[in-house]
């Protein structure tokens, strides 16, 4: 809801008002989530794990772990370096949107990036999470190129829908861990899996910035394109195999 409504509100303040008057109302929705979260309740203590616990699970392979880490790091890039960078930019200064358009833009794509997340979840069920977060990477990446024939509002509108629904399955990176490393593995995997995707944020407007300062925008679609379906490809060689989990699910049946 926030990633919704924040875009819309924030732009139509800054045109109705300034920008300071967006500012202001992004730090109060953050005081009054601050003020509302310290009056929630603890949460009970996770289960202890004991080492030995932990040692006899099978150690998980990387591909396992940096696989699905990949596609976080790609996920992460997407939405810093295409949503929240280039495609405002590129509304702003190619298409001349102004600032509420754009943020009615941004509060759209968001709202059909939720549909589309349910609809992962059909395919995820339907065909696990492997094909459906790795297909999709694919899927977005080739999307992304649908902006170099963006040539009018309209036709920006058609590209951020296009690239909303394609992103159907960067909601269950973390599924797709949990399905190929053993539970006692998972602390050190996520670890892992967020560590690269804060690369792939941290990386993304630096490096989206300095290609449209550099080269323009029509060569910075086409990088973050190349990024996002090298880091799939990537990700898909390292996971070809079954997991380190299915593996020790199936051995069992194998004995029998």
């Amino acid at each position: 809801v926030g990633s919704a409504l924040g875009p819309a509100a924030g732009g139509l303040l800054a045109d109705w008002l300034s920008w300071r008057a967006a500012f202001a109302l992004a730090v109060g929705a953050g005081l009054l989530t601050a003020a509302t979260g310290r009056r929630l309740p603890a949460p009970d203590p996770p289960p202890a794990t004991t080492a030995s616990a932990a040692g006899a699970a099978p150690r998980p392979r990387a591909g396992d772990v940096v696989g699905p880490g990949l596609c976080m790091l790609a996920f992460l890039f997407f939405h810093g370096g295409v949503l929240t960078t280039l495609i405002p930019l590129y509304a702003a200064r190619a298409v001349h949107l102004s600032a509420a358009a754009i943020g009615t833009l941004l509060m759209a794509g968001t709202l059909q990036r939720f549909v589309s997340a349910l609809l992962g979840g059909w395919l995820v069920r339907r065909h696990g999470t492997r094909p459906v977060v790795i297909g999709g990477l694919v899927v977005l990446a080739l999307s992304v190129l649908s902006f170099l024939a963006v040539g009018s509002p309209a036709s920006l509108v058609l590209a951020v829908s296009l690239v909303s629904w394609a992103n159907l399955g960067g909601s269950f990176v973390i599924a797709m861990i949990t399905d190929r490393v053993p539970e006692a593995h998972w602390g050190t995997a996520l670890g892992v899996n967020r560590t690269l995707g804060d690369l792939g944020a941290v990386v993304a407007p630096l490096l989206v910035g300095f290609v449209i300062d550099g080269f323009g925008f029509q060569a910075a679609f086409v990088v973050a394109s190349g990024f996002l379906l090298t880091a799939a490809l990537t990700a898909a060689a390292m996971t070809a195999h079954p997991g380190s989990r299915l593996q020790r699910a199936a051995a069992p049946l194998r004995e029998a």
